[in-house]
C-alpha cells in the first residue's frame, strides 16, 4: 500500500473536486465506532481495492506505452490518468516496446511512491475492453467502501468525514463566521480561520458536531468548552452575542470557562429557541447576575443545568414555559426567594435539583403532581413548614433529600406510597416526631439518614424489614428504649450509626455483625447501653456490662456504682469485662492527681 499522502489536484473527470491532501492510510481506517460489520467490510474491500491496482500498474508496466500524450485517447487511459497518476517522476527511461508496432513506452523508476506513466497506450479493442471492466470495477469497489464511512459518525462526540466529503462538507458563510467568532471568544489560540479552514470536515475541534441539514449545507449542532475539552476555556471568555447566530445549534455545554472575570449569562439566549435542546453552564466562579427571564423561551429545551455558579436572585416562574423540559439543575448557587408553584406544572420532568440555595418559605404541594419525577433534591437551603402530603403521589421516585433545612414534622402517611424510593436524607431538621413506620414498606430502600432531624421514640422494628438497606444513619436525634434485635438481619448493611441518643438495654447484635462492621457500626452516646457476657469485648465499644434490671428495661443511665459513661468518642481496648475497664479509669485517675501534686510541691 501507498503510505505516502497523494495529492488530488482539481480532476474534473468524475466531476469531483478535491483540493487537499489525503492519506490512503486515514481512508483504510475510517472510524465506524457505529457498526463494526462496515468497518472490516469497508477495510477487505479497500485491501482489494490497492492489490487491484498494484496488479493492475505492473501490467501497465510489462508493456509499451506512446510517447505522447495526445495519444491516449480512450477510456482506459483517462480513468488511469485520473486515478493512479498524482505526480511525476523526474526522469524516465524509454525502452522499446516488443510485440506493438511503432509504440514507445517508459518504466516508473520505483514503484514505492506515486507512479509515473508519461502516456497511455491505445490497445486493441480486446485489452481496452478489459481494462476498462476491471478500472470501473475498482472505481465502484472505491466509491462503494468509501460510502460506507462517507455518513457522519461520532467518534468521543467528533464529527469524522470521508476525504470524499470534505469538499461537500461546506457551511453557510455567516454561519461559519458567527461560529470563528464564538471560538475566539472562549479560545486562545492562532488565527482559527487560517487553522481551521473546514471545521466540519477534518478540521473539526473536540467538543464540536456537525450535521448535513436538508439544504445540503453542514451546520454545528454541538459546541463544548472547558474542563475535559482541549485547549481550555481563556481567562477573559464569556458568552458572545455571536452564538446565536448559529440556527442549528442544540447543545451548549460550558463549564469551568468564567473563573476569574465576572460574566452574566446572555438573555439573547433565547434567540435559541427553535432549536436549543440542552443548555449546561456549570463550576463557573465568576458567572454572576441574575437567571435570565427569557430562557423561559427555550420551549424545545430538554436539559437546563447552572449548577455551581453564583447566580443570585429568585428562580424565574418563567421556566414553567419548557414544557418538554426533562432535567432542571440550579444547584449551589445564590438563588434566593420561594420555589415557584409553576415548577409542579412541568409535567416531563425526572430530574429536579434545587439544592444548596438560600430558597426559603415552604415546599410547594404542586411538585406532587410532577409524576414522572425521579430524583428530587432541596436540601441546604432555608425551607420551613411540612413535607406537602402530596408527595405521596410521587410513584417514580427514586432519590428524595431534604436535609439541612427547618422542615417540621410528622412526615405524611402517604409515604407509604413511595414503593419505588431508594435513597431518602433529611438529615438536619426539626422533625420533633417518631420515626413512621411507613418507612418500613419501603422494600427498595437501599440508604436511610435521619441523623440529627430531632425524632423521638423508638426505632421502629419494621426497618429490620429492609433487606436492600446498605446504610443507616440514625445518630444525633432523641430515640430511646432499645435497638431491635433484628437490625442483624440487613445482610447488605455496611454502615450503621446509632450514636448520640438515648438508646437503652442490651446490645442486641452478634459477635460475627459486630466484627463485620468494625468501625462502620458506631454506637457512641447512648450511656444506657450494655453488652452481655456474650459479647466479646475485643469487638466491641466499651460499655458496661448488663445487669438483670437492663432486661426489665429499667436501668438507669450509668454503672451500677453511679458513676455516668462518657458520651464521647467510642474506642476500643482489649478489657475482659467493664469492671477491669473501671479499674483502670481509677488508676489512670491516681497517676494523674500523683503527677499534679508533684508539680506543685517540686
Amino acid at each position: 500500500m501507498v503510505a505516502d499522502a497523494v495529492s488530488f489536484t482539481q480532476i474534473q473527470a468524475t466531476g469531483i473536486s478535491l483540493s487537499h491532501s489525503v492519506s490512503p492510510v486515514f481512508v483504510l481506517s475510517c472510524p465506524c465506532t457505529r457498526c463494526y460489520t462496515s468497518f472490516f467490510v469497508n477495510a477487505v474491500l479497500h485491501c482489494l481495492f490497492w492489490v487491484l491496482l498494484i496488479f493492475d500498474v505492473h501490467f501497465l508496466a510489462s508493456k509499451a506505452f506512446p510517447s505522447h500524450p495526445s495519444d491516449c485517447r480512450d477510456l482506459t487511459s483517462r480513468m488511469l490518468r485520473f486515478m493512479y497518476i498524482p505526480r511525476c517522476m523526474a526522469s524516465v527511461n524509454p525502452i522499446p516496446s516488443p510485440g506493438l508496432q511503432n509504440f514507445t513506452g517508459c518504466y516508473p523508476q520505483t514503484l514505492s511512491s506515486a507512479y509515473c506513466l508519461s502516456a497511455l497506450p491505445e490497445f486493441p479493442s480486446t485489452t481496452m475492453l478489459r481494462n476498462t471492466v476491471v478500472i470501473l470495477l475498482m472505481v465502484a469497489i472505491s466509491f462503494f467502501s468509501l460510502s460506507s464511512c462517507g455518513q457522519a459518525v461520532r467518534v468521543s462526540d467528533v464529527q469524522v468525514k470521508s476525504p470524499f466529503d470534505y469538499n461537500i462538507a461546506s457551511m453557510d458563510p455567516d454561519e461559519l463566521e458567527s461560529f470563528y467568532s464564538v471560538v475566539e471568544a472562549f479560545i486562545d489560540g492562532p488565527d482559527w480561520r487560517a487553522s481551521h479552514p473546514r471545521p466540519c470536515s477534518e478540521d473539526i475541534l473536540p467538543g464540536m458536531i456537525c450535521e448535513e441539514g436538508d439544504d445540503n449545507l453542514f451546520h454545528v449542532t454541538r459546541l463544548q468548552f472547558g474542563t475535559g475539552i482541549s485547549p481550555t476555556c481563556r481567562r477573559n471568555a464569556s458568552i458572545p452575542l455571536s452564538i446565536t447566530k448559529l440556527p442549528y445549534l442544540e447543545v451548549l455545554l460550558l463549564s469551568e470557562c468564567f473563573m476569574t472575570f465576572n460574566t452574566t449569562i446572555p438573555s439573547e439566549l433565547e434567540i435559541l429557541a427553535p432549536s436549543l435542546q440542552e443548555l449546561s453552564i456549570r463550576d463557573n466562579n465568576a458567572l454572576v447576575g441574575s437567571i435570565p427571564a427569557s430562557l423561559g423561551n427555550l420551549v424545545n429545551l430538554e436539559v437546563l443545568s447552572l449548577s455551581q455558579n453564583k447566580l443570585q436572585g429568585e428562580v424565574p416562574s418563567t421556566l414553567a414555559n419548557l414544557t418538554r423540559l426533562q432535567h432542571l439543575d440550579l444547584s449551589y448557587n445564590l438563588l434566593s426567594g420561594t420555589i415557584p408553584e409553576v415548577i409542579g406544572s412541568l409535567s416531563s420532568l425526572s430530574i429536579l435539583d434545587l439544592s444548596g440555595n438560600e430558597l426559603e418559605g415552604a415546599i410547594p404541594s404542586a411538585l406532587g403532581s410532577l409524576n414522572t419525577l425521579q430524583k428530587l433534591d432541596l436540601s441546604s437551603n432555608m425551607l420551613r413548614g411540612k413535607v406537602p402530603v402530596e408527595f405521596g403521589q410521587l410513584q417514580s421516585l427514586r432519590f428524595l433529600t431534604l436535609s439541612n433545612n427547618g422542615l417540621a414534622g410528622p412526615l405524611p402517611e402517604s409515604f407509604i406510597e413511595l414503593q419505588n424510593i431508594e435513597y431518602f436524607m433529611m438529615d438536619n431538621n426539626q422533625m420533633e416526631t417518631p420515626l413512621p413506620n411507613a418507612i418500613g414498606s419501603w422494600t427498595k430502600l437501599k440508604e436511610l439518614s435521619l441523623s440529627a432531624a430531632q425524632f423521638v421514640g423508638p426505632i421502629p422494628e419494621v426497618l429490620g424489614s429492609l433487606l436492600n438497606l446498605t446504610v443507616l444513619d440514625l445518630s444525633n436525634n432523641k430515640l430511646a428504649d432499645t435497638i431491635p434485635a433484628n437490625l442483624q438481619d440487613l445482610s447488605q448493611i455496611n454502615s450503621l450509626n446509632l450514636s448520640q441518643n438515648m438508646l437503652s438495654g442490651p446490645i442486641p447484635f452478634s459477635n460475627e455483625f459486630m466484627a463485620r462492621l468494625g468501625e462502620r457500626l458506631d454506637l457512641h452516646g447512648n450511656p444506657g447501653l450494655c453488652m452481655n457476657d456474650s459479647i466479646d469485648s475485643n469487638t466491641i465499644y466499651v460499655f458496661r456490662s448488663c445487669k438483670s434490671s437492663d432486661f426489665d428495661n429499667s436501668s438507669q443511665a450509668g454503672y451500677g456504682d453511679g458513676s455516668q459513661i462518657s458520651a464521647g468518642a467510642p474506642f476500643f481496648l482489649p478489657s475482659d469485662s467493664g469492671g477491669q475497664v473501671i479499674q483502670l479509669a481509677c488508676t489512670c485517675n491516681a497517676m494523674h492527681l500523683l503527677a499534679i501534686l508533684l508539680f506543685i510541691f517540686l
